[in-house]
């Protein structure tokens, strides 16, 4: 009980921090052969030696050396003396009562599972105690009295020290093994011999040491990682709170964490991604936000010169830390924060300069000349094209991998090694906190933590977060600008104010109260390259305080207001920012003698447009520069179309009886549109399944995938002579090799990740306890054919395993952006999925014939809505929009070889095509051939 009791503590140990455990790597990493004893136990060996003699103080001595290195006392790394087939683990057991000969007996200390000797880590971490009983071989000793107790028990005045003659405490004389030094010590009871055995004087090998290091990306001094903080948590972009990188030593030998004293060098060095930059002024696109140190008065570490030691709030341990600071907010931190869940709605920040006017400009930075922002064929670059490519990736950090030099003070046993974990070759499962190791090296003293895509993006938030920002006309808010120029409008704006942070303020001085300068660029011109007076522009009011908004009260393209922070205390305080300002077109007041002498504007008004960005200057006192970013926008117009629906040549299956939905569905070729009703499509299926079942009678198969030339992996079956591959569970497909073949999965699903226009690959799927049947088409594919029988349904995904059976998306915008790409379907298609079926008002249809309130999920079901590619509207010369034609929005979106060659620009194109000759598939109906 002891042993299983020991074995779950690891487990509970280790499982939460790695995914695979110390037992896996050492099983990975294999068992070497046996050294002999004085040699130190190294990593690749099976168990270490106990080694010596207990001498003559006692009539009972016990001496490990005299037995043979195959027979010796052993003991493995898990704490049990070592036994196999071709070895025990045994000692000498010497009885001098009789006389000064002696009685020599063989102590066997692995006798059996039940009973024999296991060391025991005690929990300071000091000491193995020694656990069991050993038993005695040899002699006419009866049965019942031929083991030897570790574990024994007696009244205080009957334990006697059989040396001293001293009262024992049990407590100090259990056998116990020094975890430092491999100095053995302790007593072991007889019945037989009704004497204690001395263990005192025996060295014991000790095993390897390894260190298992953990590394953990923490926002300040909390738990949250990467993907776990919001709007509320993120480290302010201040300059002063921060990112800490935490490492930690863990000695399985002492189980325990290892203490700075332990630790005799050690640098702790992150390395972000290749794109990885936060601009200090965002409006600029100059000046490096981040700051990596040691030292952050905050948590009492003033040096830079070596990490941090911090003691664990969760636990007590001592950790070593390296501070990751920003000047700037992350994009991803930029947007609307207008209700509870902390969320950012909308991600403001995009890239690539923009168009400022002399006069702002000026007051941006102070210089002179306007700066142009061409495109590389030489146009004017207007600010209102790059609207449609705001992203959260311009302005983010993410780290890469955190590279540890570390050296320790550990002196063990004549031959003890120390052992940093490293995984052995082909290893790849990853840790808890999504942290591997790349290399490792004693040598060296260098390890490199890589972390996967997209789990150690550092978000930092602004002090100045918008809440609101819309064009008030026609009695309501807008989130585009009204092009009649003889429309009054208001433009109104609000935000919350976050006060510095606590780190920051226990660093400055209280004296300091940061401020903020929020600056409003308004733009309406026919040609904002070069603008001249008397055209018109989208003019703001620029009284301060500001007048009562009025369309004729307006005089400036731009504004600027000055905030000074409302408090500077010991805990952060907040106050909102309101304002409602007059906005309107005509000529700025700046380019007239007098209001009334500005000559008629006689140009087009185009593209008008409002934005706002806010500069704090609470980063002068910790980057010595401000911190500019932007934090929101209003366009004109979006240029994009709404998606076609889906083009369908020759016919489509459903298991759903919607006649009346498919019958809407476009079809500009004239030929008519199936449908596979409900009660032919289960007949069928019962008579395929029949099928499925005598041919792989008798077959025994897993997962597996398709290799990128389409060879299926080991635990694929192969029947009639590669024509039919048959699979238990989840199939990933990276390649086809173009040969026609059926794929058969029970209780799995299928992730096809590549194109297929070589031949022709049929599938189908069924349900096994309610699980499987779905087939994923990944993002990136845009031509396919396949004949596809599914108990489940037809899904586009973006290359992540969903976690549900339909995929989910973060928003309706990452969904479209995701799935741009248009795919041909050549061949036939059963599934459970609708047509339309997300069209309208809930409740929704699904393609199970039951139904949904949830648009996103039936959304997902809906062929209609499989795909979102789409075509943007031309533009002027001036920039405007042209209704009368359209065009390739070039966002990275690609057609399909039929799509273009055939000029269609519908999302899914689904062309029939029999599936002629495919096993399985010729069963029951002529709809397959």
């Amino acid at each position: 009980m002891k042993k299983l009791f020991y074995a779950l503590m690891l487990a509970m140990i280790f499982v939460p921090v790695f995914v695979h455990s110390a037992q896996k790597i050492q099983e990975a990493r294999g068992l070497g052969s046996i050294d002999a004893p004085g040699g130190g136990f190294n990593s690749g060996d099976e168990c270490g030696f106990v080694m010596g003699s207990t001498g003559l103080a006692t009539s009972v001595t016990l001496d490990f050396d005299v037995i043979t290195n195959a027979d010796q006392g052993c003991v493995d790394e898990n704490g049990y003396f070592y036994s196999s087939s071709s070895r025990e683990s045994f000692a000498r057991y010497t009885d001098y009562s009789g006389g000064p000969s002696g009685t020599n007996y063989i102590l066997d200390f692995d006798y059996n599972t039940a009973s024999n000797v296991f060391q025991e880590l005690d929990p300071s971490g000091d000491y193995w105690t020694w656990t069991g009983m050993a038993r005695i071989l040899g002699g006419t000793i009866p049965a019942a009295q031929r083991w030897v107790d570790f574990e024994w028990t007696c009244a205080d005045t009957s334990c006697i020290n059989p040396e001293t003659g001293e009262v024992i405490d049990p407590a100090d004389y259990y056998v116990r093994t020094n975890t430092t030094t491999g100095e053995v010590a302790g007593y072991a009871w007889s019945d037989y011999f009704d004497t204690f055995i001395s263990f005192n004087g025996l060295m014991q090998e000790l095993p390897p040491r390894h260190i298992e290091t953990y590394v953990d990306i923490l926002a300040n001094n909390s738990t949250n990682g990467p993907g776990s903080v919001d709007s509320l948590t993120a480290p302010l972009a201040d300059g002063a709170e921060y990112w800490r990188v935490r490492v930690q030593f863990w000695d399985s030998a002492r189980m325990a964490f290892l203490d700075p004293e332990d630790v005799l060098s050690l640098s702790i060095t992150p390395y972000a991604t290749g794109d990885s930059y936060i601009f200090m002024n965002q409006v600029e696109d100059n000046g490096d936000a981040i700051e990596v140190s040691y030292a952050n008065p905050y948590v009492g570490c003033a040096s830079s010169a070596t990490p941090c030691t911090l003691t664990e709030e969760s636990d007590g341990s001592e950790s070593f830390n390296t501070f990751i600071f920003s000047g700037a907010p992350t994009s991803n931190m930029l947007g609307f924060n207008n209700d509870a869940d902390a969320a950012i709605e909308y991600y403001s920040d995009r890239a690539g300069c923009r168009w400022i006017y002399r006069s702002q400009w000026a007051e941006v930075d102070g210089f002179p000349v306007q700066k142009r922002c061409p495109y590389p064929d030489g146009s004017t670059y207007y600010k209102e094209d790059v609207y449609y490519e705001r992203q959260t990736d311009r302005n983010s950090y993410e780290i890469d991998y955190v590279k540890i030099n570390a050296t320790f003070a550990w002196e063990g046993a004549s031959g003890s090694e120390l052992d940093m974990y490293t995984y052995p070759d082909g290893w790849t499962e990853d840790d808890g906190s999504n942290a591997f190791v790349e290399s490792a090296s004693v040598s060296d003293g260098g390890w490199e933590y890589y972390f996967e895509d997209g789990t150690s993006d550092l978000s930092y938030r602004p002090r100045y977060q918008i809440t609101k920002f819309a064009a008030v006309y026609d009695g309501a808010e807008y989130s585009t600008i009204s092009m009649d120029i003889d429309e009054s409008m208001n433009l109104k704006a609000q935000a919350f104010m976050a006060d510095t942070s606590p780190a920051y303020q226990s660093i400055l001085s209280a004296i300091a109260k940061p401020s903020y300068e929020v600056y409003y660029q308004l733009d309406a011109d026919s040609d904002p390259s070069s603008p001249t007076k008397g055209d018109n522009y989208l003019l703001i009011d620029t009284d301060i305080p500001p007048s009562t908004p009025a369309s004729g009260d307006v005089e400036e393209t731009y504004r600027t207001d000055s905030i000074t922070s409302t408090s500077f205390g010991p805990s952060p305080s907040y106050a909102t920012y309101n304002r409602a300002y007059a906005m309107g077109y005509g000529q700025k007041t700046s380019e007239c003698p007098t209001p009334s002498s500005c000559p008629v504007a006689a140009n087009t008004l185009t593209l008008p447009t409002a934005e706002q960005w806010v500069c704090d200057s609470a980063t002068l006192l910790t980057k010595n520069a401000e911190s500019c970013y932007y934090t929101e926008y209003l366009s004109h117009i979006d240029r994009h179309q709404e998606p076609e629906s889906m083009f369908v040549i020759g016919a489509i299956n459903s298991t759903i009886d919607a006649d009346e939905v498919l019958e809407e569905v476009s079809n500009t070729e004239g030929t008519v549109l199936s449908v596979l009703g409900t009660t032919e499509t289960i007949n069928l299926r019962n008579k395929m399944y029949a099928q499925v079942l005598r041919y792989t009678l008798g077959q025994n198969a897993s997962s597996g995938s398709f290799d990128t030339d389409g060879n299926p992996s080991s635990g694929l079956v192969e029947l009639m002579n590669g024509r039919l591959i048959f699979a238990e569970g989840d199939v990933t497909i990276n390649g086809f090799d173009g040969n026609d073949k059926t794929l058969v999965v029970l209780g799995g699903d299928i992730f096809l990740n590549a194109d297929i226009t070589d031949g022709r690959l049929g599938i189908i799927a069924f349900k096994r306890d309610g699980v499987g049947g779905n087939v994923y088409i990944d993002s990136g594919v845009t031509e396919t054919w396949m004949n596809l029988f599914l108990d489940g349904s037809l899904f586009s995904y973006n290359g992540i395993t969903p976690g549900e059976v339909c995929p989910t998306w973060p928003s309706e915008e990452e969904r479209v952006e995701a799935l741009l790409n248009q795919l041909h379907f050549k061949g036939s298609l059963v599934s459970r999925n609708t047509v339309n079926g997300s069209a309208g008002s809930a409740p929704y249809d699904l393609g199970d014939g039951t139904t949904t309130d949830v648009y996103g999920v039936a959304r997902e079901y809906d062929l209609n809505m499989l795909r979102q590619f789409r075509l943007c509207y031309g533009l002027n010369a001036d920039g405007s929009l042209d209704y009368g034609t359209t065009e390739a929005c070039d966002e990275g979106e690609l057609l399909s070889d039929y799509g273009t060659e055939n000029g269609y620009s519908n999302p899914f194109i689904l062309e029939y095509n029999p599936a002629d000759g495919l096993p399985i598939f010729t069963v029951g109906s002529g709809f397959f051939n």
